[in-house]
């Protein structure tokens, strides 16, 4: 298997793993926001808190398409409240050590 590394490294650098490139293709949309929206994001970038907006707009997607997934987990998750299975796989998890690098 190859090396791994993190996809903003990529977005850094994507000379270092140019096989990479087609996976991180991205296509250009015009969005409207509002005002208010615009100035609060360009205030983050003028403070280095973020790269660009699309940074800024692609990092908040990434986080809300993450909280729909959660979300969606938590539901099937109630559903099947006395599911064992879960419960041993939790607690697999729990005790296998892990190496931190």
């Amino acid at each position: 298997m190859g090396q791994t590394i993190p996809f903003r490294e990529f977005l850094a650098n994507p000379d270092v793993h140019p096989e990479l490139v087609p996976l991180a293709m991205s296509t250009q949309i015009a969005v409207r926001l509002p005002d208010a929206v615009v100035e609060f994001i360009d205030a983050r970038v003028k403070a280095g808190e973020t790269r660009s907006r699309a940074a800024f707009v692609t990092s908040a997607l990434e986080r809300e398409m993450r909280r729909l997934l959660a979300e969606n987990d938590a539901r099937i998750l109630a559903a099947h409240p006395q599911d064992g299975d879960l419960d041993s796989l939790t607690q697999w998890a729990a005790d296998y050590p892990i190496e931190l690098h």
